[in-house]
């Protein structure tokens, strides 16, 4: 891509745009891991236990995780119907 590729600023803002998606998904993952043990931390402290924290970080690993995956999942399957749909435009054309 060059300085003057007519392009280049529709192709920056969908790297933009694809940045920012990015961004937004890591950030929801990493607040639902530590959100839940913070609060259970303060539930320690309000109720006078030494497990309620443990609990939400415990919780709340495994709820970032089951999101984790279903969005890699969700995402390897648009890619993985973008190549398909790319070979079938492939092919009509061929014929």
């Amino acid at each position: 891509m060059t300085d003057d590729d007519p392009n280049r600023y529709e192709h920056n803002q969908h790297s933009m745009a694809a940045a920012m998606q990015w961004v937004h998904r890591i950030t929801t993952v990493v607040m639902e891991m530590v959100l839940p043990g913070i609060f259970g931390v303060w539930l320690d402290k309000k109720w006078g236990t030494n497990f309620v924290g443990l609990l939400g970080f415990a919780l709340g690993l495994t709820t970032a995780i089951i999101h984790l995956l279903q969005m890699t999942k969700l995402e390897s399957s648009k890619s993985a119907g973008q190549t398909k749909s790319v070979a079938e435009q492939t092919d009509q054309t061929d014929d």
